[in-house]
């Protein structure tokens, strides 16, 4: 910095004032563009801003200008690609989404979706083994959810003489046909097929992430067979815990269930 002002150190701190507001408000911008330009495109954007300064004092000679013309047009090309550049950029080998699949056939595995967003990168992740076509929402490789896939609908009350009382049921045999759920951390859907298979007549279904969100309504709608949008069934994008208190609805609760990464609530009664 007292390189592009010799004039000393007596102006130092407002030029690191400067840098350090100038770094905070590109984070910020990157955030925010991050959904509609894509992760990568904007790490080479970034490298190119990078760039041209530190050759600036070489266009005098045609050495930097070519330098700098041929540096431009390499990310102008990887930028090109940046979906085949994204889809190669994998989580470390210790994350769920490869151990999960590890004894599993690369050939029976396939990874549908991939992408950043301003919280955390989504993968879905399509196999043959399990349920037919069974398809796995990971959360930065890690922490996962499945997804409800070709659900029978209109959901099909639980049959308690031949199914299991699995933990992410059970509230509804201590509960039939609940008046309202609420179920916090959506992901694939499946906590809302319980609930109207339950027999809930309303379900406030709230999930955070916005690319979690967005998928079960858009391109993964026909797959879940529009279970998002089933009469009942209100989706919304915003923090699960500040729901109850964000609106002048207020929910009852009988009984919860917590299974990482998602949390859901059985409702007794939703008053406003």
């Amino acid at each position: 910095m007292r390189l592009v002002t010799p004039a000393g150190q007596r102006h130092i701190h407002v030029l690191y004032f400067a840098d350090l507001t100038g770094a905070g408000t590109g984070c910020i911008i990157f955030l925010l563009a991050m959904q509609r330009a894509g992760a990568v495109n904007l790490v080479l954007l970034v490298c190119a801003l990078v760039l041209v300064p530190s050759l600036v004092y070489e266009l005098k000679n045609r050495t930097g200008q070519f330098l700098l013309a041929a540096c431009l047009a390499l990310l102008l090309v990887l930028a090109v690609f940046d979906e085949t550049i994204s889809s190669h950029i994998r989580p470390e080998p210790g994350k769920a989404i490869n151990l999960e699949y590890r004894n599993v056939d690369p050939a029976d595995v396939e990874i549908e979706l991939s992408e950043w967003n301003t919280i955390s990168r989504i993968d879905v992740v399509a196999s043959k083994i399990g349920f037919p076509c069974e398809k796995g929402i990971f959360i930065d490789g890690d922490a996962w959810t499945f997804m409800q896939v070709d659900p029978q609908l209109p959901a099909t009350p639980y049959d308690a003489a031949h199914e299991s009382v699995l933990i992410n049921k059970s509230p509804y045999f201590f509960k039939q046909e609940p008046e309202s759920v609420l179920v916090i951390g959506t992901g694939g859907g499946v906590d809302v097929y319980n609930a109207l298979r339950a027999g809930a007549k309303r379900i406030d279904a709230v999930e955070i992430n916005p690319t979690t969100f967005r998928i079960m309504l858009e391109e993964y709608r026909e797959a879940s067979n529009a279970l998002m949008v089933q009469p009942g069934v209100h989706a919304w994008r915003e923090e699960g815990r500040s729901k109850p208190t964000s609106t002048p609805c207020r929910w009852t609760s009988a009984r919860s269930r917590t299974t990482a990464p998602s949390f859901s609530t059985m409702i007794d009664r939703r008053t406003c």
